[in-house]
């Protein structure tokens, strides 16, 4: 398909894109989402120069104007400062939708110089719009299913760089995480310094400088600190275990980014077979270790496993777990050492 003004390459293939998504969703730390679709894009701009003329001296710059929705692009320009290759056309080998262009270039000028007035509080009739070149910019559009709700984010076509991700919520830390980030500080001497600080800092302010108390609270709240980090030593000296079913359990899609996990079926009976590495930083014997399948969150079977001894040196154990299929689907199968001496 021909385009009407000259159109910059895309650079980066789809399943980069997909990449960036998955790091920006995983930076809010949500494990559980679904990439549900992923749709490349034109988008039209329009690139113009302004001057903001105050009165005590003018102001310069450069902005863009997305052709179909109006919106001011600071990103845009900088595109412009880069080798990169513009062709007068869709690429052949891609399916690529083009957004139309609701704004003539007629009506740049004055929707511009608003728009610029708008942002930098002053008036329209100060600022001047000149050096306008209309431009096509490459994006991906993927929609996200995340955190109870669906959300479109964009990654550029030329630099990859992504956009809409602040719609997205951060998941709060559980406990757990919290304490396992803080034993983690604890094992080097700067984030024992940093962690110490931080709680110094924190419960000064809240409490005040002055109080007598505050040394009391401080004192308590390390104390806190190294028994949660004991804690987690301890449970850490059951040794740690890694499960995944075998491969014709596993289903990938989007480019091999995202994987499903589909059960194998016996009557009414589904299952999934597969094998565990089990491995500790000290030798435990009689060990005990549960691997189990959980829906949507929700545990729906386990399977018991029985080793005689695991040491620093892995070992790998195979696992055949039987359960009802669910309705809900997004199986996941986890294992979990239970105990040992």
């Amino acid at each position: 398909m021909l385009l009407d003004a000259p159109g910059f390459v895309f650079n980066i293939q789809p399943e980069n894109a997909l990449s960036v998504i998955q790091r920006v969703v995983n930076s809010k730390r949500w494990d559980d989402y679904e990439l549900s679709e992923i749709q490349p894009v034109y988008t039209p701009f329009y690139v113009f120069t302004y001057d903001i003329n105050t009165g005590e001296g003018a102001q310069s710059g450069r902005a863009a104007l997305n052709g179909n929705t109006g919106e001011l692009n600071e990103y845009v320009p900088m595109l412009l400062d880069k080798p990169i290759k513009k062709i007068n056309s869709t690429p052949p080998d891609m399916s690529v939708d083009v957004e139309s262009t609701s704004i003539s270039l007629g009506e740049v000028k004055e929707l511009a110089a608003g728009k610029i007035a708008s942002q930098t509080g002053g008036k329209k009739e100060m600022v001047t719009i000149s050096a306008i070149s209309k431009y096509y910019v490459p994006f991906y559009r993927v929609w996200v299913d995340v955190a109870g709700d669906n959300y479109k984010l964009e990654v550029d076509g030329c630099l990859g760089t992504p956009f809409g991700a602040e719609a997205i919520p951060e998941r709060e830390k559980t406990w757990e995480e919290s304490a396992k980030e803080t034993v983690k500080k604890i094992q080097t001497p700067a984030g024992v310094i940093e962690l110490a600080g931080k709680t110094v800092k924190e419960v000064s302010g809240g409490v005040g400088s002055k109080n007598s108390q505050n040394k009391y609270l401080i004192w308590i709240i390390l104390i806190l600190i190294i028994i949660t980090a004991g804690y987690f030593y301890l449970n850490q000296s059951k040794g740690s275990i890694s499960c995944s079913v075998s491969p014709q359990f596993v289903q990938s899609s989007w480019f091999g980014l995202q994987k499903t996990l589909n059960p194998g079926v016996s009557g009414n009976v589904s299952f999934f077979t597969g094998s565990c590495t089990l491995s500790s930083n000290k030798l435990l014997q009689h060990v005990l270790a549960n691997v189990f399948v959980t829906s949507k969150g929700v545990k729906i079977a386990s399977y018991n496993l029985n080793v005689s001894s695991i040491s620093t040196y892995p070992i790998t154990v195979p696992f055949d777990i039987n359960f009802t299929p669910s309705t809900e689907g997004g199986y996941t199968v986890q294992g979990e050492i239970l105990g040992g001496g």
